[in-house]
């Protein structure tokens, strides 16, 4: 007969693995293979949402049209352009991201209880140390992106490495850090809200839900309890990067415009970040700037946030 009833339950919250549970060298190693995957796999989608996010045509690019216009002018090897920039620059960027997450959660505890508050913050705190490192590789990547509508005689960088040093040429350290306070801007409530909802979809909504309906126990090893897992994550992983990409669409359009920008003095990158903002709802309307590449970013977020999560969470488990 069963001893259930004898041994004390663990809830979901209390079986999660945390920083002191793991092997750092599995950890990290495991990590950086499957984030360099996962974004080979979406960085179609990332391209196509900077083409749009950039285009100021009065008629709204769209997926479909952008994406036929980059297969007839520059075939499959258009969709990858500048993909080894960031393929190169996943290693650093992801180690800085993913330590920060796991560290502030650990020890934040102290100051904050709430587990959900603690994601938040820490996620915050991530997209600052990524960007420290990701910012010069998504100037000079984005800045490959959208040149592709030139012939291959016009085209001002010939590849990464030129463009790296035209930049840095021009404009120094500063040139490659171009945005990096716009970015910041972005990405600090994007990551915050995505680690924050995330945690609060899983934790406080899926979790406690199954949990009540005796569908599901943390402490349980079977296939079935895999499979939950598997099906809280992704459906966490969805919600929280529409909630994220819902509320901070209008930041990422007004970055992106910045960092591909090579005309403007680079002290006045705060004013222009503002000065994009305004020009932006003159031009389209409150409407325009929100929804702008907004379904292209959905596209692109809501995979890769998904494949990341999942390969996270299966690595954590490796990694014990």
């Amino acid at each position: 007969m069963s001893n259930d009833n004898h041994t004390p339950r663990k809830s979901a919250k209390e079986a999660m693995i945390g920083w002191n549970d793991l092997d750092k060298n599995k950890y990290f190693g495991y990590s950086v293979f499957s984030f360099i995957g996962a974004r080979t796999l979406v960085y179609p989608f990332m391209l196509i949402k900077t083409r749009i996010q950039v285009s100021n045509s009065l008629k709204r690019p769209t997926i479909h049209g952008t994406f036929k216009h980059i297969l007839k002018n520059d075939g499959i090897v258009g969709l990858y352009r500048g993909y080894w920039i960031i393929a190169a620059g996943v290693i650093p960027s992801q180690a800085a991201y993913i330590g920060t997450i796991e560290l502030g959660r650990e020890y934040l505890k102290p100051f904050i209880d709430n587990y959900e508050m603690r994601s938040f913050v820490s996620g915050a705190g991530a997209s600052c140390a990524s960007a420290l490192v990701g910012t010069p590789i998504d100037v000079v990547s984005q800045r490959l992106m959208v040149q592709s509508d030139a012939s291959l005689t016009d085209r001002k960088y010939k590849n990464g490495r030129d463009a790296f040093f035209q930049i840095y040429k021009k404009n120094g350290l500063r040139g490659l850090y171009r945005g990096f306070g716009a970015g910041v801007i972005t990405y600090m409530p994007t990551s915050a809200i995505w680690w924050g909802s995330y945690s609060f979809y899983q934790q406080q909504l899926f979790y406690p839900l199954l949990e009540s309906l005796n569908l599901y126990r943390a402490d349980d090893n079977s296939m079935s309890k895999h499979s939950i897992d598997l099906a809280v994550t992704t459906a966490s992983s969805v919600l929280a990067a529409t909630t994220s990409v819902l509320c901070t669409n209008p930041l990422d359009v007004v970055r992106t415009r910045l960092q591909v920008q090579s005309h403007h003095s680079v002290p006045d990158a705060q004013k222009r970040f503002f000065n994009l903002i305004q020009s932006t709802i003159k031009s389209e309307g409150v409407w325009g700037l929100w929804t702008r590449g907004l379904s292209a970013r959905m596209m692109s977020m809501i995979p890769v946030s998904t494949i990341l999560i999942i390969t996270f969470e299966i690595t954590k488990k490796l990694s014990v």
